[in-house]
């Protein structure tokens, strides 16, 4: 990771645009700097929670989201009030090994 540059899923999020996901809530585009992959959303809870961003998204000029101003400063933030030690940015980019289903924390 280069410091300053956003991490890949950071990156990802910050395209984001209303228009990747489908009025039927089946499916997402995912936008990466070389390629496009469209993701199925099968679950009720994948379809209520991209539901819940699209309503409450604040982003400006199509974009979904407004960009993310201290990475940093919120996650320390958000593990501080979870009781847990401080994650790094990139805790939550690794991909998960082979066979598992990964499952970040949620910062509510």
């Amino acid at each position: 990771m280069v410091p300053g540059k956003p991490t890949p899923m950071i990156d990802k999020t910050a395209r984001a645009r209303r228009e990747d996901v489908s009025i039927e809530l089946r499916c997402a585009l995912i936008r990466s700097t070389m390629r496009r992959h469209t993701v199925p959303l099968v679950s009720e809870e994948q379809r209520s929670r991209v539901k819940y961003a699209l309503e409450h998204a604040q982003g400006a000029d199509g974009l979904l989201f407004l960009p993310w101003q201290n990475v940093r400063r919120d996650l320390v933030q958000e593990c501080d009030r979870a009781g847990m030690s401080p994650a790094a940015q990139t805790t939550f980019d690794a991909p998960a090994p082979p066979g598992c289903a990964r499952r970040a924390p949620l910062l509510t």
